[in-house]
C-alpha cells in the first residue's frame, strides 16, 4: 500500500513521490496529446514535438532548478521583444492570449491539482507559473509546436484557434481526472496561504469566503450574515428574493484574495455566467464542468447509499449541498449559484412545517438544481423556471401532511416517484419537465377533489345538524317580525304556539324558499286581514269565499305539525267569532304590545361559539364551532375565508391544523374544514373564521410558493438553526 505524500516531515515518501510524479507526467503529457490528435489541426511530428516539450517542462520544474528554457520563454520583458522576429513576436503574443483565455474559463480548476502538487514537490509557496502540470507548461508546448509544424504565421495562427476550441472543452476533463488519480495516490492538498492583495481593503465577509474554500473555517453560511446586508426590510424585498439572494452571495465574496502569486478571485470570476452565454466555446465547457459536477454529486449519493459516514444523521433532515462539497473554487460564478440554492435550500430544510418526508424527497432535486443554476443562469431571475414551479408544486401537493408523515404515506410515495421521475428526464442535461408539471398540476387537482369528495358525509352531519336550530331560529324571526302589529290575544297565543311548529316543520320541508313556507306564510297573511273590520260589499263578498279555502289550509298544517284537534279548537272558536265581527264591521279588540315580546328586526347578527361541540353519527366526526343556537341565521357567505378547495392553516384548542374548505352552506354559512389524516372535520362559524384571519392566527396556505418563501428566508437572514 503506498504512503500517504503529506508534506516535508513524511519519512518514506520520496521514492512514492517519484512515482507519482512520473506517472502524473505520463498522464499530463498523454492526454493533452490525446486533445491535439482529437483536434485534428496540427501534423504528426509537430505534436510529437509538442509532447517532448511538455514531459521536459515538466521535470525541469518539478526540479528544484527554475532556470533554464521554461524560464526563458515566460513571459514577454523588453529584452525579449527586441530579440525576436515580428512573426514568432506575434505567434507568442497570441499563445499568450490563448493561455489567459484559458485561465479565465471558469471551468478549468487547475488549483487543486496545483495545491496537492505543493505537497507533493514540499513547495508551500508554488505558484501556478511554476506547477509542473499548470497552463505555463502548455504555453511552451504550444510554441514548440508552431515552431515545428514548418507552416507560416497564418497556417499556425490557425492550428492555434482550432487547438484552442479542444484545450476549451477538453482541460477540465483533464485536470478533475488528474486530481481524482493524486487523490487516489494519497496526495493531500497543501494548507494555502492566503494573502490580501495590496491595496484591497480588507473584508471579514470575503477572508471567510476564501478560507472555506480551501478548508480552515466552516461555511459562511453556516449563520446568518453579520454584515449589512442581515436584515432585510420586509416591505423593501424584491419581487424575486432568489435574484436578490444571488446578489447578495455575489456581494459578499467580492473581495479579492490571493492564494500564492496566483488564486485570485477578481471580478471576472465573479461576472454572471449568462455574459459569456452567447460563446459556444464556454457552453461546451458548462457541459465538461457540468459532468464533473454531476460525477461529484453522485459519489456523495453513492456514499449515502453505502452507509459511509456523511454529514447527515439518520432521522435528520438532509443537508445543503455547498460549494465546497463540490470542490468548486469559491467566489466564481459556479460557486456562488451553488452557494445561492444551498441558502434556499437551507431554508427549505429548516421550514418547521414541512414533513421530513417531503423534505427528503425535495431533497432529492439538489443536484438536478445545482447543475441547473450554473447552465441555465434564468433560473435566479425566472420565477416561472420549471425547476422553481416544480419546488412551489411539492409544497402545495403535500399541503396538509403531519410533520411526522411516513416515507410511506400514499401522497410521499406519489411525489416521490414524480421526482424520480425527473431526475431521470433531467440526467443528459434537458430540463424539460412539462409532463412532469403536468402530472403534478393533475395530482393536485386529484388530491383536492378527493379530499372535499372524503368531506361530504362530514358536511352531511353539520346540515342535519343544523337543520333544527335552523327552523327554531328562522320561524321565531318569522314570529318575532310578524308580532310587531298589533292583532288580538287569541291570534298572538296561536302563532306563538301552534303556527311557530307549522313554520318550523316548513323549513325542515324546503326552507324558507319552499313552497311550503310561502303557503303558510301567506295562509297568516290571510287571516290577519280576515279578521280585519270589512267596510265594503266587496270586502265581505271575498271574505266569505276565502273563509273556507283558508280555515282548510290552516288545519292542514296544524295536522302536519301535529297539533291535536283539542289544542287548536280555542283557536278555532276564537278566529270564527272574529271573522264574523268583521263581516258586521265591528272593530278589533287589539291587545297591548308587550316589549318583551319584541325585537327589532335585523338587530342580530349570526353568532359564534367559544367551545366545540362533537357531533357524531356512524363514527363521523365534527367538531363543531358553529352559530350559537339563538343566533338569527342570515347567510352571506364569509367575506375573508377564501373559497372552497383552498387549504387553510388555523388554531383549534392551541393546536394548529391544516385543512382543505371543503365546504360552506345556509343557513349560517358555517365552514368545513376536512384533513383525511385527522379522522375528524371542522366546522367554524364564518364569523370565528375571519377573527382568526383578521388576527393572522389562520392563514390561506394553498397560494405560498415554498422556493420563493425560503429564498426570501434566507435573503433576510431568517434561517432557524
Amino acid at each position: 500500500m503506498s504512503e500517504r505524500v503529506n508534506g516535508p516531515n513524511a519519512d518514506s515518501g520520496a521514492d512514492e513521490a517519484f512515482f507519482i510524479l512520473r506517472d502524473s507526467r505520463d498522464f499530463f503529457r498523454d492526454r493533452l496529446v490525446e486533445i491535439l490528435r482529437d483536434s485534428g489541426a496540427a501534423p504528426a511530428h509537430a505534436i510529437k514535438a509538442f509532447a517532448t516539450e511538455i514531459e521536459e517542462a515538466h521535470d525541469e520544474l518539478a526540479s528544484t532548478a527554475r532556470q533554464g528554457k521554461f524560464g526563458e520563454t515566460a513571459g514577454l520583458t523588453a529584452s525579449r521583444i527586441s530579440l525576436v522576429g515580428n512573426d514568432d513576436l506575434e505567434l507568442e503574443i497570441r499563445i499568450g492570449d490563448l493561455i489567459n483565455r484559458l485561465k479565465d474559463n471558469e471551468r478549468i480548476d487547475c488549483w487543486r491539482v496545483q495545491l496537492r502538487y505543493m505537497n507533493l514537490l514540499q513547495r508551500p509557496g508554488l505558484d501556478a507559473a511554476h506547477t509542473p502540470v499548470g497552463l505555463e507548461p502548455i504555453n511552451t508546448g504550444l510554441w514548440v509546436l508552431c515552431k515545428n509544424t514548418g507552416y507560416g504565421l497564418e497556417r499556425n495562427l490557425e492550428i492555434l484557434a482550432r487547438i484552442e476550441e479542444w484545450l476549451q472543452l477538453r482541460l477540465p476533463d483533464l485536470y478533475a481526472d488528474l486530481n481524482t488519480m493524486l487523490e487516489q495516490r494519497s496526495v493531500e492538498p497543501a494548507q494555502a496561504r492566503i494573502v490580501q492583495r495590496p491595496g484591497t481593503p480588507t473584508s471579514p465577509t470575503s477572508a471567510s469566503v476564501a478560507a472555506e474554500r480551501f478548508g480552515t473555517v466552516e461555511s459562511p453560511f453556516a449563520q446568518p450574515p453579520t454584515g449589512s446586508h442581515a436584515t432585510v426590510n420586509r416591505a423593501a424585498l424584491p419581487d424575486d428574493p432568489l435574484a436578490a439572494l444571488r446578489q447578495n452571495v455575489l456581494q459578499g465574496t467580492s473581495g479579492r484574495e490571493v492564494l500564492g502569486a496566483d488564486f485570485i478571485l477578481d471580478d471576472s470570476f465573479l461576472a454572471p455566467s449568462s455574459r459569456r452565454s452567447d460563446n459556444p466555446l464556454m457552453n461546451a465547457s458548462a457541459a465538461v464542468m457540468l459532468s464533473h459536477i454531476g460525477q461529484r454529486l453522485a459519489h456523495l449519493e453513492q456514499q449515502k447509499t453505502a452507509g459511509k459516514p456523511t454529514p447527515e444523521a439518520p432521522g435528520e433532515p438532509p443537508k445543503a449541498i455547498k460549494a465546497k462539497d463540490l470542490d468548486l473554487p469559491l467566489g466564481r460564478p459556479a460557486a456562488i449559484a451553488v452557494d445561492t440554492l444551498a441558502l434556499v435550500f437551507e431554508a427549505i430544510f429548516a421550514h418547521p412545517d414541512l414533513p421530513g418526508a417531503i423534505k427528503q424527497i425535495i431533497g432529492r432535486l439538489q443536484p438536478v438544481l445545482l447543475k441547473a443554476s450554473i447552465a441555465d443562469p434564468a433560473l435566479f431571475t425566472d420565477t416561472g423556471h420549471p425547476l422553481r414551479r416544480l419546488i412551489n408544486g411539492l409544497a402545495r401537493a403535500a399541503i396538509g401532511l403531519g410533520k411526522d408523515a411516513a416515507p410511506e404515506h400514499p401522497v410521499c410515495q406519489r411525489l416521490a416517484t414524480l421526482v424520480e421521475n425527473v431526475r431521470q428526464d433531467t440526467a443528459g442535461g434537458s430540463v424539460d419537465i412539462t409532463v412532469r408539471l403536468d402530472e403534478l398540476t393533475s395530482f393536485i387537482a386529484e388530491r383536492d377533489h378527493s379530499v372535499r369528495a372524503a368531506a361530504k358525509p362530514y358536511a352531511q352531519l353539520v346540515v342535519a345538524h343544523e337543520a333544527p336550530l335552523a327552523a327554531e331560529a328562522f320561524a321565531q324571526d318569522w314570529l318575532d317580525r310578524l308580532l310587531v302589529r298589533p292583532m288580538p290575544d287569541a291570534v298572538r297565543e296561536f302563532l306563538s304556539t301552534h303556527w311557530l311548529r307549522a313554520m318550523r316543520r316548513a323549513y325542515l320541508e324546503g326552507g324558507r324558499s319552499g313552497q311550503r313556507w310561502k303557503d303558510n306564510d301567506l295562509s297568516i297573511r290571510e287571516l290577519l286581514w280576515s279578521i280585519e273590520p270589512k267596510a265594503t260589499a266587496e270586502e265581505r263578498t271575498r271574505l266569505m269565499s276565502l273563509i273556507p279555502a283558508l280555515i282548510k289550509r290552516i288545519n292542514t298544517a296544524l295536522d302536519d305539525a301535529q297539533v291535536s284537534a283539542a289544542e287548536r279548537k280555542p283557536f278555532l272558536d276564537a278566529c270564527f267569532e272574529l271573522q264574523t265581527a268583521a263581516m258586521r264591521n265591528r272593530p278589533l279588540d287589539l291587545s297591548p304590545l308587550f316589549p318583551e315580546r319584541t325585537r327589532a328586526v335585523g338587530a342580530a347578527g349570526p353568532g359564534e361559539r367559544t367551545d366545540a361541540e362533537v357531533l357524531e353519527r356512524g363514527g363521523t366526526l365534527v367538531q363543531y364551532l358553529g352559530a350559537a343556537r339563538t343566533a338569527a341565521p342570515n347567510w352571506q357567505g364569509s367575506g375573508k375565508s377564501e373559497k372552497d378547495g383552498v387549504w387553510i392553516e388555523f388554531s383549534l384548542d392551541g393546536d394548529r391544523l391544516c385543512g382543505c374548505r371543503c365546504w360552506q352552506g345556509p343557513p349560517w354559512g358555517t365552514v368545513l374544514l376536512f384533513n383525511p389524516d385527522w379522522g375528524f372535520a371542522v366546522a367554524l362559524a364564518p364569523a370565528a373564521l375571519d377573527k382568526q384571519l383578521g388576527a393572522g392566527n389562520a392563514r390561506a396556505v394553498s397560494g405560498i410558493a415554498l422556493f420563493d418563501v425560503a429564498a426570501e428566508s434566507a435573503l433576510s437572514g431568517r434561517i432557524p438553526h
